[in-house]
């Protein structure tokens, strides 16, 4: 009698255990990002105890709800594979990893895990400040040659001679002599006159 309850607790702690061993079956996801914004993770498979129960053909991996990559475990790639994304900017996301297609013992897809990466805390904001360089051009400066008019007719000037008088030459002598002469005609002329006037 007590042979058969005990029978029946070890059937009863199998048929327990066999969803238990089902839902064992997922990925494990874990992820980094940098400043960039560029995301790096690494899928495996969970800890199982044979071969089969670690091997699938179809792993999606998610980023925030969005299919980035279809993945497998195999013994040949020690069921583990590993991927990247590129954000737009850094942000904290969410990577999930999902068994798609059943497992190689025969459990059913649908296991997943997901995990939450973040930027790191110490990225500096780098801004880029461009100047724009202004070129100032300055117009070449045309410079008129003032033209002089010529007048039409010229007058040529008198040439005097240096150093010599009109009529005389270069001497005053004779101009004195002349006034002299003049003078002393006058008073001959004078004299004669009140001679004349005398003898009247």
């Amino acid at each position: 009698m007590q042979r058969r309850v005990l029978v029946v607790l070890v059937l009863a702690l199998c048929v327990a255990a066999i969803p238990g061993i089902a839902l064992a079956h997922f990925p494990e996801v874990q992820g980094t990002e940098d400043c960039s914004g560029n995301v790096s993770y690494t899928v495996r498979a969970w800890n199982g105890p044979t071969a089969e129960s670690k091997t699938n053909p179809d792993i999606g991996v998610y980023i925030d709800g969005q299919l980035v990559q279809h993945g497998a475990f195999t013994p040949e790639n020690d069921f583990t594979f590993t991927g990247s994304a590129k954000l737009d900017a850094p942000k904290t996301v969410h990577i999930k990893a999902v068994a798609l297609a059943p497992w190689a013992s025969g459990v059913k897809p649908g296991g997943s895990r997901e995990t939450t990466v973040r930027a790191p805390k110490d990225c500096e904001t780098t801004t880029t400040t461009t100047e724009s360089s202004t070129t100032t051009t300055v117009a070449p400066t045309t410079t008129v040659a003032s033209t002089t008019a010529q007048p039409s007719s010229s007058v040529s000037p008198s040439t005097t001679v240096a150093g010599k008088l009109p009529f005389s030459g270069s001497s005053t002598v004779p101009t004195l002599v002349v006034g002299l002469i003049l003078v002393a005609s006058g008073v001959v002329f004078v004299i004669s006159g009140k001679r004349r006037g005398l003898s009247s």
